[in-house]
């Protein structure tokens, strides 16, 4: 028995090797604001703007909380990054705004392209960080493909679950508000999400504040999914909340597991389009 008991106890093999402790610095701190003022923005909005343009103001949001200060964190320089969001305010703002309005017709949505020029003019000196961000060094076509293939396989569970319910499928398909969003989406919101949530609070918390993945990721999803459950279009019953809450969850997991596997966001990127296209078509 005593033989027994030894043979089972664990020896650590490198003594000289410090355990990884968590380590919180001033970072770290604003990264979760900008998570919880995202939250806290949108409820605000939705609350105390009028509909009609709300989602203008949360556009808005978006540029201030997913684009200044991780391009701050890029540039070093508070000048530079407040010209680069001034330039996306420009660009985004005033055609969302119009054609929210009805003043511009949907399809000048295809304009929002115009952030590439932006992003190229501020980013060409940082070509090298930014692919390794985005991209990864792992082959960009596998990654792009397991982003797709996760993308397709989730929204095919989501739409068997709808159908089965027979409560939210949608008479019909509302095209402009999908081209719309999707180019939104593809040249602005993604991106900006994507490396706020999926880089700086699950990627670099991992990497630099010695977070465990299952740590990083639920403090990523938990941030990322809040938003969400004040948006009135997912309010409509408490079946689609819980539907919300569970489906967030999954996606916030699948995305940072995804990101983690790959080490790019390139995969998480196409990911969330896929399933933020397929919203648009039944919500």
């Amino acid at each position: 028995m005593q033989n027994q008991f030894i043979l089972n106890i664990r020896v650590r093999k490198n003594w000289d090797s410090p355990k990884k402790t968590l380590v919180l610095n001033k970072e770290l701190f604003i990264l979760f604001f900008l998570g919880f003022i995202n939250f806290l923005c949108e409820l605000i909005i939705r609350k105390f703007i009028p509909i009609q343009i709300n989602d203008v103001f949360i556009q808005l949001s978006h540029i201030l909380i997913f684009f200044l200060y991780p391009a701050y964190l890029i540039f070093g320089s508070v000048k530079k990054s407040l010209l680069f969001g001034l330039s996306l305010f420009l660009i985004i703002i005033p055609i969302y705004f119009l054609i929210e309005k009805n003043i511009l017709p949907f399809y000048f949505a295809i304009f929002f392209i115009l952030t590439w020029p932006v992003y190229y003019l501020f980013f060409r000196n940082c070509k090298s960080l930014i692919k390794n961000i985005l991209i990864g060094k792992s082959n960009w076509k596998i990654n792009s493909a397991l982003g797709l293939v996760a993308g397709l396989l989730f929204c095919l569970h989501l739409f068997l679950v709808i159908c089965l319910s027979q409560n939210f499928l949608p008479d019909h398909l509302d095209l402009p508000k999908i081209l719309i969003n999707f180019f939104l989406e593809v040249n602005f919101s993604l991106l900006g999400m994507e490396f706020l949530f999926r880089y700086l609070l699950f990627l670099r918390l991992i990497e630099r504040n010695n977070f465990s993945f299952l740590l990083a990721g639920a403090a990523s999803t938990l941030l990322f999914i809040l938003p969400f459950l004040t948006n009135p279009n997912f309010n409509q019953s408490t079946a689609v909340i819980i539907g919300l809450i569970y489906y967030g969850i999954m996606q916030g997991f699948s995305s940072c597991w995804i990101a983690y596997k790959t080490k790019s966001l390139l995969p998480s990127i196409i990911f969330s389009l896929i399933l933020t296209v397929f919203l648009s078509l039944i919500f």
